[in-house]
């Protein structure tokens, strides 16, 4: 490892699915995949990296759940935390802790965090007009009610923020709000009271802090600035609701934390999940209070405004812990050139894809195609073809025909004595860890797979154009190098591919004829690599005298065929609801 590094602390979240249903291939592309990616990444070069996520399960999507299945919000949270984590981990995304907003730690965290602003006089009580159900007899979360958004007029807007234009708002601003229990009585206000967050005291330290964010991506800082294009005005922290987080202050029973208040401290409250499972509860401080510590999102764009202003304001408002540092906020993923539709069942679900494609094929397109700066689509089509000419083509025949080239000429010889790798090879590596490396440090990690794929496009035009099946029989030792210098860049291939397709790199590590597993000797060429140390003092990246190929030389993938992805889209269309 270069001497000049310095291992950093880093938190990287991963948006807190709402526990009311399965996770699909639109949640993973957009926040668990991407931040899987850059934790490994992180890790491969040296940095300490704490990886959370867990189940938000407060609040009225919750209850409303519970209402549709007839079973207490306890049992909907208990369902489908179990289906999201088992989901995610069938994705090869190993969190640190998969943790719950039910835990009795994120209770006692979430109400001293509101107790804490309540003392520096953060927070103000108003009686209001809130919307309430005469049918229903009772005051209507956001998600109890829908209608036109006060901003651009769509029609079946949710109560807090309009998902065709993303502004954000209270229930009360809908136009023609109706009540989502009974489906056709129109709520009317109703006096109540509640707490709210002063935005307004807050917005000169929010405004100059998202000023300094200059790196940000253009999407995320666009969403950021849209609430500050007029003054903030306090915001809403409380709710009339049964199941959340009570209120902890005199005279407020039937009224909880806001989810969108308590679901961010779920990001704490895992970290200290985790430190009591690892026998050391304080563990947990050591990273939220540790000023020099990167904190990273990765969530998707309906989610940004949350984690760009309301998130910051609690966490500046409190004053004990780390901002964020990084907001990697992801647009949204389409599928066969439609919006995702839960409701409609327009979907592909985690779970049940997984049952029909490899993780590793499935992890490889998603990141293809990630959503990172615009929509994007996710098509069987273009699937098919990703897989079948990159990852097949490309990567895997070029390993396929240099090992067993090699096996067949040279004994499994991966190179001469002495052997030395071909300057260019030098140069097509050093290029592409450079354009890797610049992009995944930001959070970008379809442009660093493009990179890697870029790599074994020139190594199969160095492999054509060395043409050692003929310089065999003319200069032997000038074939066996140029074996030698393409395995050298089948090795980079692998291991920049390990934080995206694990499983086939670990394959690719095994055929170049390592024993041990990938990750065990990983850190040492990335870390070089990225800190700039010259090629020729890499001994890593080498191979030990005498190395030889796996003898079992088999393809890394198998292509897909045109019956499947035919079988697909029919069975897409059947499942659909009208």
């Amino acid at each position: 490892m270069s001497k000049n590094f310095t291992p950093q602390k880093f938190i990287v979240c991963c948006a807190l699915p709402y526990a009311n249903g399965g996770q699909h291939l639109g949640h993973l592309a957009g926040a668990y995949l991407p931040g899987d990616i850059f934790t490994r990444y992180k890790r491969m070069q040296g940095h300490d990296v704490h990886f959370l996520c867990g189940t938000d399960e407060h609040g009225a999507a919750i209850t409303f759940k519970a209402l549709e299945e007839k079973i207490t919000p306890r049992q909907v949270v208990d369902k489908y935390h179990k289906i999201i984590k088992d989901g995610l981990t069938a994705c090869d995304i190993h969190f640190d802790i998969f943790s719950r907003t039910t835990h009795p730690c994120h209770i006692k965290r979430s109400q001293e965090i509101f107790l804490n602003l309540h003392k520096k006089n953060l927070l103000e009580q108003k009686t209001e007009m809130r919307l309430h159900c005469s049918s229903c007899n009772q005051f209507l979360p956001d998600r109890y009610v829908m209608g036109t958004c006060p901003s651009c007029k769509a029609t079946g807007a949710r109560g807090d923020q309009c998902e065709k234009c993303g502004v954000w708002y209270e229930p009360e601003a809908l136009i023609d709000p109706i009540c989502q229990l009974c489906k056709k009585n129109k709520a009317a206000l109703k006096e109540t009271s509640h707490w709210y967050l002063k935005l307004n005291e807050l917005e000169p330290k929010i405004r100059s802090w998202l000023e300094s964010k200059t790196e940000w991506r253009k999407n995320v800082l666009g969403y950021a600035f849209q609430p500050l294009k007029s003054e903030l005005t306090s915001r809403a922290i409380t709710r009339d609701l049964e199941w959340g987080v009570p209120v902890p202050l005199p005279n407020s029973d039937g009224k909880v934390l806001y989810v969108w208040f308590d679901a961010p401290i779920g990001y704490i409250s895992a970290s200290e999940d985790w430190s009591i499972e690892l026998g050391k509860p304080d563990h947990w401080r050591t990273y939220w209070e540790d000023k020099n510590a990167k904190l990273v999102h990765f969530i998707g764009k309906d989610n940004i405004i949350f984690h760009t202003v309301v998130w910051p304001a609690v966490l500046m408002g409190d004053e004990r812990y780390i901002l964020p540092d990084m907001v990697c906020g992801n647009e949204f993923l389409n599928l066969e050139g439609e919006k995702f539709s839960t409701s409609r069942n327009y979907a592909l679900w985690i779970n049940e894809t997984l049952e029909i494609v490899p993780v590793d094929l499935l992890r490889y397109y998603l990141t293809a195609i990630s959503p990172e700066s615009s929509d994007s689509n996710f098509s069987w089509d273009e699937y098919q073809s990703k897989i079948n000419t990159e990852l097949a083509d490309i990567i895997g025949n070029l390993i396929n025909r240099t090992l067993t080239f090699i096996n067949k000429n040279f004994d499994g010889q991966i190179g001469p004595e002495n052997a030395t790798a071909d300057s260019s090879i030098e140069k097509f590596i050093n290029e592409t860890v450079k354009e890797y490396s610049s992009q995944l440090d930001e959070g970008y990690s379809k442009f660093a797979l493009n990179a890697v794929t870029d790599l074994g496009r020139k190594l199969n035009v160095y492999f054509q154009e060395q043409a050692p099946w003929k310089t065999r029989k003319e200069d032997p030792l000038k074939a066996h190098n140029s074996l030698y210098s393409t395995c050298v860049g089948i090795k980079a291939v692998a291991l920049l591919l390990y934080p995206i397709c694990p499983g086939i790199a670990q394959r690719i590590w095994t055929q170049l004829g390592f024993a041990e597993s990938i990750m065990e000797p990983i850190m040492e060429p990335i870390n070089e690599l990225i800190n700039k140390v010259p090629f020729s003092e890499i001994t890593n990246f080498r191979f030990p005298k005498g190395h030889k190929a796996s003898v079992d030389i088999v393809p890394i993938v198998t292509k897909v065929e045109d019956d499947f992805i035919t079988s697909q889209k029919e069975i897409l269309k059947s499942k659909v609801k009208s």
